[in-house]
């Protein structure tokens, strides 16, 4: 029989020297990590954190579970940390897509190195052009500098790679409705709860499609059931709060806004819903002053107040335009 020789490229020959024989029982353990990891809720990071940290034990030559850790951590403003896990990936398997999407979206969101990150998320995607977290991602990224029809069709590509996910089923009817798409914006995070009702996050998602069609009482009730699911308990809540104050409910956004300031410092994303509570009760003032606050703490969603649409009260402020100047500007 004739031996066939194919040709492989100098990257191809690189990937097959780095394949390596994986511990099953750690691969399992990784995998369990990503499932919890990818509910978005307080309790499932630290179940995702418990089985990254077992898959290590059980390989700790294994790559990538320390991406698992480090996708953690920043999900947890610890950029530091996150930092040294991805380099432990790295230094593991340099090849490795998901080690280049954890440094990309570290390098733009606690860094503002934006070139940085466009080139090590097209990195990651050249290694794998089906890596859906990598297109969704960089759908963040590029929403992140207006890049809106871009964008969209990152997102798009994340779903059509992952149509299971709720965290990119979420994230696809974020960015319709940063398009100015609500109606399609509803219909996909429906057709995400359909999949996963009980997703904390599309119902965060929901809430704000429905408070930017002005539906207060529906935006209300999504952000209710996103807290009772277990989501980010600061940044639903300031959501809830900026609902009620939009509404013309007073009462109940004041109450929020004790919630959150019995939440902060220890939560330091709690001084960001604060501004956008006090945003929405039209107090200039005291939302300028809690954003300062955000940025004392290196709040990492700081990026993201350029295109927010819960700061238009205070967009015209130079004291916003300095805030948002210095948020965007390399660490």
């Amino acid at each position: 029989v004739e031996q066939i020789r194919i040709k492989l490229t100098p990257q191809e020959d690189a990937v097959l020297e780095n394949v390596k024989v994986v511990n099953p029982e750690a691969y399992e353990n990784y995998l369990k990590g990503r499932y919890f990891w990818n509910k978005r809720t307080a309790d499932g990071l630290k179940k995702a954190s418990y089985y990254f940290n077992r898959a290590i034990e059980g390989d700790p030559n294994y790559s990538l579970p320390y991406t698992g850790l480090a996708d953690i951590h920043q999900l947890s403003d610890h950029p530091q940390l996150a930092r040294e896990e991805v380099q432990k990936a790295l230094d593991l398997d340099d090849q490795l897509p998901e080690a280049h999407n954890s440094l990309a979206r570290l390098l733009y969101l606690f860094n503002r190195d934006w070139e940085g990150a466009d080139r090590e998320f097209k990195r990651a995607l050249e290694l794998d052009h089906n890596y859906a977290p990598a297109h969704h991602w960089y759908s963040m990224y590029l929403a992140v500098e207006g890049r809106k029809e871009q964008a969209l069709a990152e997102a798009q590509k994340a779903s059509e790679l992952d149509p299971l996910s709720p965290v990119v089923g979420a994230n696809l009817a974020k960015i319709l409705q940063e398009a100015g798409q609500n109606d399609k914006a509803i219909e996909q995070a429906k057709k995400t709860l359909d999949l996963e009702p009980d997703s904390a996050v599309t119902h965060a998602v929901l809430g704000v499609v429905y408070q930017d069609k002005r539906m207060y009482a529906e935006a209300i009730t999504e952000y209710k059931r996103a807290l009772q699911l277990g989501g980010p308990p600061g940044e639903v809540r300031g959501l809830l709060g900026y609902a009620y104050a939009v509404s013309g409910n007073r009462t109940d956004a004041e109450k929020i806004i004790a919630e959150l300031k019995a939440l902060w410092p220890r939560h330091t994303h709690a001084a960001l819903d604060l501004a956008v509570v006090f945003s929405g009760l039209g107090n200039k003032e005291n939302a300028l002053y809690w954003l300062e606050k955000a940025q004392e703490m290196h709040v990492s969603d700081l990026i993201g107040i350029r295109q927010d649409s819960h700061f238009v009260e205070v967009r015209s402020d130079p004291r916003f335009q300095a805030l948002v100047q210095r948020a965007d500007a390399p660490k």
